[in-house]
């Protein structure tokens, strides 16, 4: 999958740096920082009601690989070598029913943790692998790229529309998290020219939000509103892609979405 010979070295400001000793203080704090970045994960009830039983050790499992991969690609002095990986794995998770935003969280985890739990010179040279990460997982097509830098700005909005009075802080608050997540969606079905990815979260979302009590009417006001502020800040021509999707969404309409694969996490 990844061939190490292909990458360059360490960029020119970590060069020096013990990687030996880097490694062993990495893999010192393994088994703490695995169960941190799986508690901040679940503490998004997504994770439990997705993939159950089985994904608890499946998610358990990867987040020990993303670290095996983030010390080959230290001993090898390489951040490009994370960047394919990640680039791979971003594929895999969409494949399993995830998107591009739950890796980024994966990595804002780690990133905050080995902070907190290595040496600050320690933590900035992993750094330099992280942002290598985080890098590789921008977007290609051109409307996901005008799209990206305003996801904030637009959950924020979008939010505050469907929970204006100030007594919904909390609710707004777990309204924008969610956003993000339908925006990362959303970008890439449109990345991978493929609206199945984000009618089969939809369709899923959907039986979510009636469990925790939120009516579809809520779903759709607040996929409306999305459409709204997308055009807005892109303009309806390079806004088109992400209107086409949010204009058929079958499963609002009572129709089921195509059958789409959610990545094997589960038993059944």
């Amino acid at each position: 999958m990844i061939q190490p010979a292909f990458f360059p070295t360490l960029p020119p400001e970590v060069e020096d740096m013990d990687i030996e000793s880097l490694c062993s203080a990495l893999e010192s704090i393994r088994r703490p920082l695995v169960q941190a970045i799986f508690a901040d994960l679940y503490r998004n009830p997504f994770w439990e009601d997705r993939y159950g039983e089985t994904g608890i050790v499946h998610i358990s499992r990867d987040l020990d690989q993303h670290l095996d991969y983030l010390l080959t690609a230290v001993r090898l002095r390489s951040p490009e070598y994370l960047t394919e990986y990640f680039r791979w794995v971003r594929h895999s998770i969409i494949l399993r029913g995830m998107c591009t935003r739950h890796l980024e969280q994966v990595l804002e985890s780690l990133a905050s943790h080995t902070g907190a739990m290595l040496p600050l010179e320690t933590s900035q040279a992993l750094s330099v692998f992280l942002d290598a990460a985080r890098a590789s997982l921008s977007y290609n097509h051109f409307a996901c790229r005008s799209l990206s830098p305003t996801i904030d700005f637009i959950a924020t909005q979008v939010a505050a529309h469907i929970y204006p009075d100030e007594a919904q802080a909390a609710r707004r608050e777990l309204c924008r998290r969610d956003i993000l997540i339908h925006l990362s969606y959303l970008m890439d079905a449109v990345e991978k020219a493929n609206p199945e990815i984000f009618f089969g979260y939809l369709e899923w979302l959907r039986a979510f939000d009636r469990k925790y009590g939120i009516s579809t009417r809520k779903l759709v006001l607040t996929f409306s509103e999305m459409h709204r502020q997308i055009v807005q800040h892109l303009g309806e021509e390079t806004a088109q892609p992400f209107t086409h999707i949010l204009t058929h969404l079958p499963v609002l309409n009572g129709k089921p979405a195509a059958a789409q694969s959610n990545g094997g996490y589960r038993s059944e």
